[in-house]
């Protein structure tokens, strides 16, 4: 019955399921071939972990990466059925807390609640962030990072993820990049108009990418785009 679900989905859900089982990892890639191998032969003298066990530490890094989070979002993240998630959750219950994010009541790690709680963030903190980052993907429901009128604007067609500038964790716009040349040529499209104080802070971003590849950049912002 587990493996059903691995099998209907596509030829990958066969390597999946043996990814799930601990039977085989990911290997060192060939060029562009991705490679599996042996779990058991690649990583040899690994203690193996009960199923409860290894359900309760994938909860507990979850909540770390990505909390405050809601039991859907676990499930959802996970792939696991919904009993498959309740019964990791209740399992860890006495290791969390709730709390409140705009109304809506979500949870984090009992002993990661001081740092929060002390935690701050600057008035203009903004992020370029790229396809398919994990940040975007992590919960069920998208609206502390999106509102419903810019949705189809980073989930697009196809389960493609687009890039965007992030403002104070929230998604505020999207961007793009090309190579033209010697230069790299980056593109923001906002949602709606940023402050000066924003595209400064997205300019500095943009530095950084260019200092991290190397290379020389140029930055445009379009004109706001409205919803989809």
């Amino acid at each position: 019955k587990k493996a059903k679900r691995w099998f209907e989905q596509s030829w990958w859900g066969v390597v999946r399921l043996a990814i799930v089982e601990g039977l085989v990892c990911y290997g060192p890639d060939r060029g562009q071939q991705v490679t599996m191998v042996r779990a058991d032969q690649w990583l040899p003298g690994k203690a193996r972990v009960s199923e409860p066990e290894a359900g309760r530490i994938l909860l507990r890094r979850y909540l770390r990466g990505y909390g405050p989070a809601t039991l859907r979002d676990f499930s959802k993240w996970t792939s696991f059925s919904s009993p498959e998630a309740k019964a990791v959750w209740e399992s860890l219950e006495e290791e969390l807390a709730e709390v409140s994010v705009e109304g809506r009541e979500a949870f984090i790690l009992r002993q990661d609640g001081d740092e929060l709680a002390a935690s701050h963030l600057d008035d203009e903190t903004v992020r370029l962030l790229p396809n398919f980052d994990p940040y975007l993907l992590a919960h069920a429901d998208k609206n502390h990072l999106v509102t419903s009128r810019y949705y189809k604007r980073v989930y697009r067609q196809a389960g493609w993820v687009s890039p965007v500038v992030l403002l104070n964790g929230r998604v505020i716009g999207t961007w793009s990049y090309a190579r033209r040349g010697k230069r790299l040529s980056l593109e923001v499209t906002p949602f709606e108009n940023f402050s000066s104080l924003t595209r400064t802070r997205v300019e500095e971003e943009a530095a950084g990418l260019g200092g991290l590849l190397e290379t020389p950049y140029e930055i445009k912002f379009r004109q706001p785009k409205g919803s989809l």
